[in-house]
């Protein structure tokens, strides 16, 4: 018998303006409804994958040294469903 799964995910590619991955960028996902919130680190190919969430809209905020922070809202999460979020990150701050 198979598992039934009821909650979706969210994954996604972090790359800079050039179009270059950003490895471990951190990556906040809040569900909008509860406040509930899960952090995770992008790997080696700037990727990553919050999964078993449940049904309803979050904010995604990523954070990398060197560049603003850019946040994504409403981003809706169905149930067996994988929602895209991809991120760009701009406005890079200098470099200390």
């Amino acid at each position: 018998m198979w598992g039934q799964s009821f909650g979706g995910k969210i994954a996604g590619l972090v790359t800079d303006p050039r179009a270059a991955v950003i490895p471990r960028v951190t990556v906040t996902v809040m569900n909008e409804g509860t406040g509930a919130h899960r952090r995770l680190v992008t790997d080696g190919s700037g990727m990553y994958v919050a999964t078993e969430l449940p049904v309803g809209y979050y904010t995604v905020r990523f954070e990398a040294s060197g560049f603003a922070p850019l946040e994504r809202g409403r981003v809706k999460v169905d149930v067996g469903g994988e929602t895209r979020v991809d991120a760009s990150p701009s406005g890079a701050q200098s470099r200390l």
